[in-house]
């Protein structure tokens, strides 16, 4: 007579985590990486195989070792900066929908060794032979995203008593990114929240450390240097679609965030890694 085993069986219909993958890079001999107040409406994740990088987050400093690799959550402001050894570098930007709408806005530091496994570079390595298979390559990527996700430590959400942002600046927030290229003043974002302009003001000020019109510029700023890296725009078409004046405004802002010109920057990040000294990134 044979044992049988009983078990239950549970049919449920899972939906898949609402992730996407914005861009990814690795770049080769980079010396620069010095920008000013940074945020986005996306998650950074870094993995540089020097040390040598930090990010600047309200007066900590956090070196970018070879041993850990960094998440930082949207909406957070830092700043970086870099020695003038090169390093190589790797980063995802990505978006996760509401699932992670507890998270603080502070980095994440994770185990390399738990996200790439005993070595690094292997990973990378197989990235760059993956590139004409880009189902091979789209799984490895977001393989490294889910699991980046899932060793968030406990800590890093807040507690039932913790108030997320307000949905309400979260809109704002969405609104000023979908409205890069027409700079709108503050009254123009106020009235699509609902808001009165004086209130929202001091409420996004409340929330996210800066004015919204210098959240805009960092903004404008950080889009513009995605163009100058990933289009063949001139500078002056750049300027235009992320509302500036001219190339002169933009130029002097640029330089204020990076400490380059958008020429210099576009001519460190786009010259020919293997023959190249210096470098810049994203």
């Amino acid at each position: 007579m044979s044992n049988i085993t009983k078990s239950n069986h549970y049919i449920v219909d899972l939906e898949p985590p609402d992730v996407k993958i914005l861009q990814y890079n690795y770049f080769h001999g980079v010396t620069c990486w010095n920008h000013n107040h940074l945020s986005s409406p996306f998650w950074y994740l870094w993995h540089n195989d020097e040390a040598g990088a930090y990010v600047i987050y309200e007066k900590r400093k956090i070196e970018l070792k070879p041993d850990m690799t960094l998440l930082m959550p949207p909406n957070t402001i830092f700043s970086t900066r870099s020695s003038s050894m090169p390093f190589n570098q790797f980063y995802i930007h990505f978006t996760v929908r509401d699932s992670f709408r507890q998270m603080r806005r502070e980095p994440v530091v994770i185990s390399a060794k738990s996200l790439f496994g005993p070595e690094a570079g292997n990973f990378f390595s197989e990235i760059q032979l993956c590139h004409k298979n880009r189902f091979l390559l789209s799984a490895k990527l977001y393989d490294i995203v889910f699991r980046s996700l899932f060793l968030i430590p406990p800590e890093c959400f807040l507690s039932r008593e913790e108030e997320a942002m307000d949905p309400r600046i979260e809109r704002a927030i969405q609104y000023i990114n979908y409205s890069l290229a027409k700079s709108p003043c503050n009254q123009e974002i106020s009235s699509a929240v609902r808001m009165s302009e004086n209130n929202f003001i001091r409420v996004f000020k409340k929330e996210m450390g800066v004015s919204p019109q210098q959240y805009l510029q960092m903004r404008r700023i950080e889009w513009s240097r995605n163009l100058l890296i990933n289009s063949s725009l001139s500078i002056e078409e750049i300027a235009d679609s992320t509302g500036f004046a001219d190339r002169y405004h933009f130029s002097k802002a640029f330089k204020q965030i990076t400490r380059f010109s958008p020429a210099a920057y576009r001519k460190q990040i786009l010259r020919p890694a293997a023959s190249a000294d210096t470098g810049a990134s994203s």
